[in-house]
């Protein structure tokens, strides 16, 4: 294994959410116990059902503002994690969903001193896996009413016609994004958690940032490829791709759907790779390939 693990995995955390107090010996057992807490309630998709579209369009919007805002955190927080602390310090619990007491769970974390890096970053991702799913609700919701909406006036949608729904200018407004019917087979990424993979020589590993196609491929050295066959040696350590002018590999500016921190490709050297997604619009590979997952 070349990644380490850091100290505060091997600490126990003692955490006060509202009038309990639980004990968790090991970051990966908060990371079960938030698990459930990533999925939206029930209560809360009964209530988005009745809403009207403008007020779907409002709340997706309102999502996205605050995953961006988590996911940009995030980014910086996968290069260092002490800044984590400063990022629980930042928040405003007035923005944090209430929905599986996640307010109460941040606003306990905010009181947990230092040294416990890793079970607030773990925290942190599974807050933003949260965001993705309401995200997802709220997308499914809309174009579902849109489909029905065509199917009530007795026109019969086609291929075409559901993929172009898919892409219209709405959801760009609210940088909803899905990948192609080209794109089946591939399976998204959980936001913030990572894949290690080992890749075989000299053979390309494909994947998507988005909707856009690239590849990673080792031969001797790693080297990434993006949509226009353009090839970047990655450098030992973490790399990140993107749209930002400041990433290890920029993407083409017109690409909307590439976030602008999108994929950390960590390596030290080998054809072991650790890819992590921060991005907006998910980072896509294929989930028959043999890999590890964890945060």
């Amino acid at each position: 294994m070349i990644f380490k693990r850091t100290a505060s995995e091997t600490e126990e955390l003692t955490l006060k959410v509202g009038a309990g107090t639980y004990v968790f010996k090991s970051p990966a057992e908060l990371e079960f116990a938030l698990s459930g807490r990533v999925c939206v309630p029930s209560a809360k998709i009964s209530a988005l059902v009745d809403v009207r579209d403008e007020d779907l369009l409002e709340e997706a919007a309102a999502i996205k503002q605050a995953e961006r805002r988590f996911a940009d955190a995030l980014s910086g927080v996968l290069a260092n994690i002490g800044d984590v602390n400063n990022v629980l310090k930042e928040i405003d619990l007035a923005v944090i969903s209430q929905d599986n007491d996640w307010r109460a769970i941040i606003s306990a974390l905010m009181a947990v001193p230092a040294g416990f890096e890793q079970y607030k970053k773990i925290a942190l991702v599974k807050y933003i896996q949260y965001l993705v799913s309401r995200q997802e609700i709220v997308k499914g919701l809309y174009e579902h009413r849109q489909i029905h909406k065509k199917d009530f006036t007795g026109a019969t949608l086609t291929g075409a016609e559901e993929d172009a729904l898919k892409e219209t200018a709405i959801f760009d407004v609210t940088t909803f994004a899905a990948p192609s019917r080209k794109g089946a087979g591939f399976s998204r990424l959980p936001k913030g958690e990572s894949l290690e993979i080992r890749l075989e020589n000299d053979t390309r590993f494909d994947l998507r940032l988005a909707k856009s196609p690239c590849g990673i491929i080792y031969r001797g050295r790693l080297i990434f490829i993006d949509d226009k066959g353009q090839e970047t040696t990655l450098r030992e350590g973490k790399n990140i791709i993107g749209r930002d002018a400041g990433a290890d590999v920029v993407m083409d500016a017109g690409l909307r759907d590439v976030s602008r921190k999108h994929l950390i490709v960590e390596s030290d050297g080998s054809n072991v790779i650790r890819l992590t997604d921060v991005s907006s619009h998910g980072t896509w590979v294929n989930p028959a390939y043999p890999g590890d997952t964890g945060i």
